[in-house]
């Protein structure tokens, strides 16, 4: 199994969303909306994060440490033609700088 498992279903009545407002010009309201954004997009967009990441870094360990990146790829559900998509809109973003 891959990454995709770990995705919310955006059809489910299980989740709710809070509003919190934060003033910038108090260091502690600051340094507490960093901590509430952690995870921001990435947490929306997954069901169970703490299970997501656990699967996630023994692939990303191996990634870093062996230089191995089949396995994550593989767990992230990415393959050759994907990354000659990234490549491409990579050199893109150059060109046009």
């Amino acid at each position: 199994m891959g990454a995709s498992k770990h995705l919310s279903n955006e059809d489910s009545n299980e989740g709710s969303k809070t509003y919190i407002e934060f003033d910038s010009s108090e260091e502690n309201q600051r340094a507490a909306y960093r901590l509430a954004s952690r995870g921001g997009q990435l947490r929306e967009g997954i069901n169970d994060i703490d299970e997501f990441f656990a699967e996630m870094v023994p692939h990303v360990t191996k990634h870093l440490f062996e230089g191995d990146s089949i396995d994550l790829m593989d767990w992230m559900e990415l393959d050759e033609e994907d990354l000659e998509e990234y490549r491409e809109e990579v050199l893109e973003a150059e060109d046009d700088e």
